[in-house]
């Protein structure tokens, strides 16, 4: 058995959720240390910029509403607002990159070598900022959504709840459906619009419920319940360094998310193969893709 196999078998659905724990010990400094530094940047954005969200009993219609508030540390926060959003996005997403870049070479090339991450990484940084720009546009549905929710609820209440539902949803649904856009531009080098139509193909029909499976086990332990921790402790524990704090607790779980949907998106793709009538013919294509894409990467360096 090779050692890449030894470390995840990408053949069966459970090499997903044991394999990705597999790989985050196995390269745990490094991801968990990416993973903080990009939370010591978000912490260092919301200290200029805060938010501010929860329910609220309003006497006049004598109901529960929706409060939400932007608040900045300084006039430099509310100045630069705008890139700060823009290069949270970006260094998300490149954290996305890499932790997949680190994910498929330990996986394929039986070690993740750290510079190798790094530049892939860096080499798809033109097609990155083409996929924060397509985030970023789609976003705007939501937030408008959320925005006139907010302007309506005390006049048509429950109008507003299911204008909060849905700007809830929608980016939740849209987030599973692109989730495997980075492994298939690590992993096939596809530009942004292939991999957004591979991501979403990948995740209908037949294999919709396994892939929301992987997703929602993940992006619960990875994301959700520790920024339910964060916004708990934030109100409850009145500590110098608890920001700090927090943001270590977020970076430890994070990787478990990017390594899991990268090793979904190379099951899915080894099994789609492997149901093939074809499935010889398009291993080979497959092969030569490969070293053409190497010769030409060697040959640009």
């Amino acid at each position: 058995m090779a050692e890449s196999e030894k470390v995840v078998d990408s053949s069966k659905l459970r090499g997903v959720f044991t394999g990705a724990f597999k790989i985050y010990f196995r390269k745990f400094p490094i991801l968990f240390i990416i993973s903080f530094l990009i939370e010591l940047a978000f912490f260092g954005i919301f200290q200029l910029v805060e938010f501010e969200f929860g329910l609220i009993y309003n006497l006049i219609i004598d109901k529960m509403i929706f409060k939400f508030e932007i608040n900045f540390a300084s006039n430099l926060g509310k100045a630069s607002f705008i890139i700060l959003v823009f290069v949270a996005t970006l260094l998300f997403i490149l954290r996305m990159n890499f932790i997949s870049n680190i994910t498929i070479l330990t996986t394929e090339k039986k070690q993740g070598k750290i510079l190798s991450a790094f530049e892939n990484t860096t080499k798809k940084l033109t097609q990155n900022l083409l996929f924060m720009l397509v985030i970023l546009t789609i976003a705007v549905f939501p937030i408008l959504l959320f925005i006139l929710a907010i302007l309506i609820q005390p006049r048509l209440y429950f109008l507003a709840w299911v204008f909060f539902l849905v700007a809830m949803l929608f980016p939740f649904f849209l987030v599973f459906k692109i989730s495997h856009f980075v492994p298939g531009l690590t992993k096939d080098n596809l530009h942004v619009g292939a991999a957004l139509q591979k991501s979403w193909n990948l995740t209908s029909n037949t294999t919709f419920f396994s892939c929301f499976g992987v997703f929602l086990t993940f992006f619960t332990i990875s994301i959700l319940a520790p920024w339910i921790a964060t916004f708990y402790l934030e109100q409850t524990v009145h500590y110098l360094y608890i920001g700090i704090l927090l943001a270590l607790l977020r970076a430890f779980f994070y990787p478990l998310f990017d390594i899991a949907i990268t090793l979904n998106y190379l099951h899915l793709d080894f099994t789609s193969v492997e149901k093939s009538i074809f499935r010889e013919e398009i291993k080979k294509q497959k092969e030569l893709s490969e070293k053409l894409i190497q010769y030409w990467t060697k040959k640009s360096d």
